[in-house]
């Protein structure tokens, strides 16, 4: 059975059921003879979600057809059919029942950094089954990377030079492209579970005055150091070093 929040959350949704067929048998006697039968309105896809979490360890694999549930025993449990129901914040519930019980999970697109790999991905995820409750992360954490071009506003926590500019484009097919200062910048990423890493790349040739060429050879140093990335809370991007030093970007 669920715990006290799954129980409420599970309980809401029930009750908005409930109460929304009440409403229609109401309704139908007398709207029957003054109005055409209505095509029920299409529900919404339910998006696939892959997420998991620690201490203890857990899995959870949704889609249309069903939630999967790895336990930290190795346990499997799977629960079909799924009922989602969207909140006013956003976050979806999907609830299941099967031979071992109910699953609820909830997915909130609320960054979220794994506990153990310090990872950022895109959704926070809370499961709730056999009277536990469990928290971890979802979506795929290029997904954080990757879209509109980033500017960096910060190198080391300095401002760059006035005038200048360093931008970021993280495509989905792994290349990484901007401008270094004064060069073009053409190079590429590696993204794993538990780290970014950034391949030296090629760039144009182009003569800039003697701070910007300066800063550019310590954007490029660092950039090839970077070894993880994080999302502050205002959404800016963290680049981190294996030195612990920081490139920040905004967009």
């Amino acid at each position: 059975m669920f715990g006290s929040s799954a129980k409420f959350l599970f309980g809401a949704v029930v009750i908005a059921v409930i109460a929304g067929c009440s409403k229609k048998a109401e309704d139908t006697a007398a709207d029957a003879a003054a109005s055409p039968a209505e095509t029920p309105a299409a529900v919404p896809a339910i998006s696939a979600v892959r997420a998991r979490g620690n201490e203890p360890g857990w899995s959870v694999d949704l889609s249309e057809a069903a939630i999967v549930l790895t336990t930290a025993e190795g346990e499997v449990r799977t629960g079909a059919p799924v009922l989602d129901t969207t909140f006013a914040d956003g976050a979806v519930l999907y609830v299941a029942s099967g031979d071992k019980g109910e699953i609820a999970v909830k997915v909130a697109d609320q960054v979220c950094t794994d506990s153990m790999s310090d990872m950022p991905h895109p959704q926070r995820v809370q499961v709730w089954t056999g009277g536990q409750e469990l928290q971890g992360c979802g979506g795929d954490p290029a997904s954080l990377l990757q879209g509109p071009e980033w500017t960096v506003d910060q190198l080391d926590g300095k401002a760059p030079v006035k005038d200048s500019k360093i931008t970021l484009n993280f495509g989905a097919d792994g290349s990484l492209s901007g401008s270094s200062s004064c060069n073009r910048l053409a190079t590429s990423y590696t993204l794993t579970g538990e780290s970014l890493t950034i391949a030296q790349g090629a760039g144009t040739m182009m003569a800039c005055e003697k701070p910007i060429l300066k800063q550019e050879g310590a954007f490029l140093a660092l950039l090839s150091r970077v070894s993880g990335f994080g999302v502050a809370d205002d959404g800016a991007l963290l680049l981190k070093t294996t030195d612990g030093k920081t490139i920040r970007a905004r967009r």
